[in-house]
């Protein structure tokens, strides 16, 4: 082979391996996680629950939500678009909260929903990742790597394929050569694994009536506030509005015997529910 043909056949070689690259990188992707959990550290009960990560390429960031939530937004805005839906198919879900991640300035925009309103966080999380060498494995047929770190008062394994170059993964983590497909924390209570990956574009909702919080301490004593009395929102709102009683079950009953159920409501939820996936937070809904 003359010079020449083999300078185009290089050009040629170049010009599919930058095509590819730049397809994998201008890919809008859509990431199935399901997460098996421990809520209650007083009962070895696991429970599951579906998880979609979305990336925008144009955006340069990414949304992370239930997937029952994915699909009640997306009815919503059916709505709001004058579009019939039944509402009979807007599912019920287990987490309200979202975060949004931006591959800009490396923020986090943890969306926390309790007390009937949405309450925002940046956050900026610095993970120290040590990559496991010669450890490998396949996940949905990609090949993954193993990394370890240390997060929210736990022990993280995860593992990420460098063939996927997004920067992301379920929840909060991420920083990593490649999208994570894997997280497991070593105590064993929380366990996240990618179930379906595919190319899709999606509008990513950004919740607009929140209310900003200037850092964690500020968040907690909110949650902490709550928890005292859970339906002081409710008593508020009831004496603006001048309403007198409530409707349970079909039966009316006095306000009083309302906010005390609506204490215990909380209350005994959060008795079911004292494993948050970070240790020093406090899970409320």
């Amino acid at each position: 082979m003359n010079k020449k043909k083999k300078i185009f056949s290089k050009f040629i070689l170049l010009c599919v391996l930058f095509g590819v690259c730049s397809g994998i990188f201008g890919q809008d992707l859509k990431v199935t996680y399901r997460l098996d959990f421990i809520p209650n550290t007083k009962k070895p009960l696991i429970k599951r629950e579906i998880f979609q990560l979305h990336t925008s390429s144009g955006k340069k960031m990414s949304v992370y939500k239930s997937f029952s939530r994915m699909i009640s937004d997306s009815l919503y805005s059916e709505v709001n678009a004058g579009k019939p839906v039944d509402g009979s198919h807007i599912p019920q879900y287990a987490t309200k909260d979202f975060i949004i991640k931006s591959y800009i300035d490396k923020d986090i925009k943890h969306y926390y929903h309790f007390n009937s309103s949405y309450f925002a966080l940046k956050r900026r999380i610095s993970f120290q990742w040590k990559v496991i060498p010669n450890e490998t494995k396949r996940i949905l047929d990609y090949l993954c790597k193993k990394a370890i770190t240390s997060f929210g008062g736990r022990d993280w394994e995860v593992w990420y394929s460098p063939d996927i170059p997004v920067h992301d993964g379920p929840y909060v983590f991420g920083q990593l050569p490649g999208l994570i497909l894997e997280v497991k924390s070593a105590d064993g209570e929380y366990h996240y694994q990618a179930i379906g990956l595919q190319e899709e574009r999606k509008d990513i909702i950004i919740e607009k009536k929140v209310a900003w919080v200037k850092d964690r301490e500020h968040l907690i004593r909110l949650k902490k506030d709550y928890i005292k009395s859970p339906s002081a929102t409710a008593r508020q709102e009831d004496l603006q509005y001048g309403i007198s009683g409530a409707v349970v079950n079909g039966q009316k009953i006095d306000l009083e015997e309302g906010y005390r159920l609506l204490d215990r409501e909380l209350w005994d939820w959060m008795e079911e529910n004292n494993n948050s996936i970070e240790k020093d937070d406090i899970w409320v809904r």
